[in-house]
């Protein structure tokens, strides 16, 4: 098949047009290889972690000077070497991806926690998958040589020959349009080391299928809650089975404290919080992850699926830039993000560009004032109090945007892969807001995103569903 040609096809021959046409020796060596070096670096992780399972830890410090140590062995084989080489790579990211005992990313910027056998061998899993899809469908950048990113091109063309297995397993839809969209934009912003940029690198990529993972975990712990829950009376529920909203709710605020553990500092908000607040933070979060407001509050499996992705969205944005730890970004901490999100702003923003409502170097006003609001300036009062936010001097330019706010704006800043200008697009108003929580807390006023004029709404539409 041509998955298989391009998967155990070496990259160098596959760049010269050469494609095998059966099982040859250059296939089985670069396969050997490949499965040598997973192999390897698999039995030197679980020999570093002895008595292993949960019992032994180490370090991020420990565990590099472990495999700092073992690459000093002058009888390291070259697969093993390989491994460890690129394990020192995907260890140094600036928010270690540490699994717990249930298999979910540990996300937090109080907690340190220690590396386990399991999140170590996580790593090398992902690692080797991300490698092999690198090498399978990349172009060496030239100023490297080396098999390091995939552009949206490649990325499509891998995804469209290796979508089978998610799709028999019901993982995927068949009707999905927008994967690579969505998976392009995770990487880039909302993983550990995303860049902005308009390639998928070798770390982002394995640093996104840890997040993935992590993420169909927290769902399918959620999941069997919600089923006896919300639907007893379905046999099997798909993604396109229907959800009341307000059972949504009841079965995640009942069992949140219970099966999100990992993310200590979003269950510590949502107990801060009023219940007000939590109410309202919600239908952000269900928002972001897709579900369009409807009279009758009915949500698809499919987009109940993604709640989590989004909360862990949530908490690596402020694993990645809260330096302070106050659960909060502030004007220091948005100038370090900015760069990350500009591309994207760049984006959002082409339609005010191009008629002169603003211009580039607007960017990162416009990145604070949605940060401070939870929404772009549409209308004439918006425009009013962005043009008098974007002259006050850039050092008196103050704002916190807590996890609430953040929430409120994943639906503009989260997806671009739905371009397409909606007529009649939904923004829900204060009215259909009030209508999704209890009623000692209406009235709310009108707190959503609008969206740019002649753009749709742009939310997280996951092609997992």
């Amino acid at each position: 098949s041509a998955s298989l040609k391009s998967v155990l096809n070496p990259p160098e021959r596959r760049l010269k047009g050469i494609l095998p046409n059966s099982f040859d020796q250059a296939a089985l060596d670069n396969l050997r290889n490949e499965a040598f070096a997973w192999i390897e670096t698999e039995f030197f992780i679980r020999n570093i972690f002895l008595n292993s399972k949960s019992e032994v830890t180490l370090s991020p410090f420990e565990l590099q000077q472990k495999i700092d140590e073992r690459l000093t062995d002058p009888t390291l084989s070259l697969t093993l070497k390989l491994g460890l080489l690129e394990m020192k790579r995907v260890l140094s990211s600036p928010v270690p991806l540490i699994v717990d005992s249930e298999m979910r990313l540990a996300i937090s910027v109080r907690l340190h926690p220690n590396y386990t056998s399991d999140s170590v061998s996580r790593l090398n899993s992902t690692r080797a998958i991300a490698r092999l899809l690198v090498r399978s469908y990349g172009t060496p950048a030239k100023a490297v040589g080396e098999f390091e990113r995939l552009s949206k091109d490649e990325a499509t063309k891998a995804f469209n020959e290796l979508k089978w297995p998610a799709l028999d397993f019901k993982y995927l839809s068949p009707e999905s349009t927008s994967f690579i969209d969505s998976r392009f934009l995770e990487s880039n912003i909302f993983g550990p080391r995303g860049n902005g940029d308009s390639f998928v690198g070798f770390l982002e990529l394995s640093d996104l299928l840890n997040m993935i993972l992590s993420g169909l975990k927290l769902d399918s712990m959620m999941r069997s809650n919600l089923v006896s829950e919300c639907l007893p009376s379905v046999v099997e529920p798909g993604t396109s089975t229907l959800v009341d909203y307000d059972c949504l709710y009841k079965v995640y605020r009942k069992n949140l404290s219970v099966n999100f553990t990992s993310v200590p500092d979003f269950l510590e908000f949502i107990k801060t919080n009023d219940s007000c607040d939590s109410e309202i933070a919600f239908f952000n979060l269900i928002k972001a992850a897709g579900y369009t407001p409807n009279a009758q509050k009915k949500v698809k499996l499919g987009e109940v699926a993604l709640i989590p992705h989004v909360i862990q969205y949530l908490e690596m944005t402020f694993s990645k830039f809260d330096a302070n730890h106050d659960d909060k970004l502030d004007r220091l901490e948005a100038e370090k993000a900015f760069p990350v999100f500009q591309p994207l702003f760049k984006e959002l923003a082409k339609d005010y560009i191009k008629k002169g409502l603003i211009s580039e170097k607007d960017l990162f006003p416009l990145f604070t004032f949605v940060l401070k609001t939870g929404k772009i300036p549409a209308g004439v009062g918006d425009f009013i109090k962005f043009f008098i936010w974007k002259n006050t001097p850039a050092d008196r330019r103050n704002f916190t945007s807590d996890r609430n706010k953040l929430a409120s704006i994943l639906g503009v800043v989260a997806d671009q892969s739905n371009q397409k200008p909606v007529k009649g697009a939904i923004v829900p108003s204060a009215e259909v807001l009030n209508a999704h929580i209890s009623a000692q807390c209406q009235p709310v006023a009108d707190v959503t995103a609008t969206p740019i004029p002649g753009q749709s709404p742009i939310i997280i539409r996951r092609a997992l569903q």
